[in-house]
């Protein structure tokens, strides 16, 4: 459903910047909607009285679910080494706001955990072997990518040593034609994170 959803997304890719062999990428995203919340493990109750504005338990016409908003912006400057080998190097901030729907929810009743909420930076590399037929739309060759970024629980935290979490990301992607209309991607993505 898309009902009290946003999601807006814009990208910029620059192949060359100034006659040098840089690209530049640029992603800007925004996101706000509700997500769902029943409580932690298998065994947890729905009580459908709480979300009844009739019943004497109403909680929450949501109580359910959470609210999120996440803006995000990441930039990547990429320059081909020798094809089809590539390296790039990103920056990314975020913004992560989390709110009851509108009185309450069972994710802040429970608080049995930390909500990663407030600003985040990250910065990370990546090698790229990239031998597809065309970027956008492939119907043939492979991508490879190896990459490693590094987030931090706090702008000012890009300056200093502490780190909120490492991930080394492995992606594998095949393409095959299998008719002139029809084909056949093969993807295979390893996250490791610290």
């Amino acid at each position: 459903s898309t009902r009290d959803r946003l999601d807006l997304f814009m990208r910029l890719r620059l192949p060359s910047l100034a006659g040098t062999q840089w690209g530049l990428n640029l992603q800007l995203d925004y996101y706000q909607g509700l997500r769902p919340y029943f409580g932690l493990g298998n065994n947890t109750s729905y009580d459908p009285r709480l979300t009844d504005p009739d019943s004497p338990h109403f909680a929450d016409r949501s109580y359910y679910t959470y609210r999120i908003h996440k803006p995000r912006l990441l930039l990547t400057l990429m320059r081909p080494v020798r094809y089809p080998l590539f390296v790039a190097a990103g920056f990314g901030l975020k913004h992560v706001d989390i709110r009851p729907p509108e009185r309450t929810s069972l994710l802040f009743e429970d608080q049995l955990f930390h909500l990663a909420e407030g600003s985040s930076g990250l910065v990370g590399v990546m090698l790229r072997w990239d031998t597809r037929d065309d970027e956008t739309l492939p119907r043939s060759g492979a991508l490879h990518e190896w990459s490693y970024e590094s987030a931090h629980n706090s702008l000012l935290g890009l300056l200093l040593p502490q780190i909120g979490f490492s991930r080394y990301t492995f992606s594998d992607l095949h393409f095959f034609p299998l008719t002139s209309r029809l084909n056949l991607p093969a993807v295979l993505i390893l996250l490791i994170g610290i």
